[in-house]
């Protein structure tokens, strides 16, 4: 729908970074080096497995929760236009996906740049795709 080529490091849904999952609940670095290297994989795994395994199931166990992290973890502008009113959709929310389009396309009228025209297409590549449904 995004018309852009999948380059493997980019999420279709939305971003956060383990650290904010873990108590701290802020930006997490673990020190690598060829010493540490088996030390620092066994910290990252293990958090993996404590902290974003349960949010991860967590959230993908309740629709209204996974709704409500996508909006909370908007990135890239246009990428959102495409994703929350996509996960909308999908949930039964067709009306909210609709109203949600619509005001995106409102915040960049009139507006003409780069980042604008790309917020437009999304918002037409996701209207194309919710008449289609």
């Amino acid at each position: 729908m995004a018309g852009q080529q999948d380059e493997d490091y980019r999420d279709r849904t939305y971003v956060t970074s383990i650290g904010y999952l873990m108590p701290q609940q802020r930006w997490h670095t673990w020190a690598i080096s060829a010493e540490t290297v088996d030390f620092a994989g066994d910290k990252m795994a293990a958090a993996v497995e404590e902290h974003a395994v349960p949010y991860l199931t967590r959230v993908c166990a309740d629709d209204a929760l996974f709704l409500e992290e996508v909006q909370a973890r908007s990135f890239y502008s246009a990428r959102t236009t495409y994703v929350i009113p996509v996960v909308m959709a999908l949930q039964g929310l067709v009306d909210d996906a609709w109203v949600y389009i619509e005001s995106r396309r409102e915040q960049v009228r009139g507006i003409d740049h780069a980042a604008a025209r790309e917020e437009r297409q999304a918002a037409d590549a996701v209207a194309a795709w919710l008449r289609d449904r």
